[in-house]
């Protein structure tokens, strides 16, 4: 049993630096699956182009800050698609010394935040647990007929 364990700590320990670009690999794929899913069920889709990549952020993020972040954005993504009926959607990120920012905003149909009843909207909900449990701030504007707009700051 001592084995096993020892086995298991070796194992962590000389992986502990790799599980960073294991979740960006495991992201990058997911996130083009979705894309090309989505894409081959709408022929009307336009690829989205990456404008500017300007990330300055000196910190690293945690494995479990990564994790709601990308699922923070993974939900924002997947309700854009189901429910925004947009054309595009703008994906933005922000990065500076001190934070981190992530703002996705499609210029659909949008929603009335202040009719938001108990029942339903799951998926908001999750969203803001996920960003409260690694401290990070997450606003969702949004109005009937004017689209909306996912920010999450950590």
């Amino acid at each position: 049993m001592g084995n096993t364990q020892e086995n298991n700590t070796k194992t962590k320990k000389q992986n502990q630096q790799k599980v960073p670009s294991w979740f960006d690999a495991i992201a990058t794929f997911d996130a083009l699956c979705s894309l090309a899913n989505y894409a081959y069920n709408h022929p009307d889709f336009t690829t989205p182009v990456p404008v500017k990549e300007d990330f300055l952020f000196s910190q690293n993020l945690n494995s479990t800050q990564a994790l709601q972040l990308f699922r923070i954005c993974q939900e924002a993504i997947a309700n854009a698609c189901k429910y925004a009926e947009s054309a595009s959607l703008l994906l933005q990120g922000n990065a500076q010394q001190t934070f981190f920012e992530i703002v996705i905003q499609d210029l659909g149909k949008g929603f009335d935040i202040n009719n938001i009843g108990e029942e339903g909207h799951y998926g908001l909900k999750n969203m803001q647990q996920r960003a409260k449990s690694v401290n990070a701030a997450l606003v969702i504007t949004a109005a009937t007929g004017q689209g909306t707009a996912i920010k999450v700051k950590i």
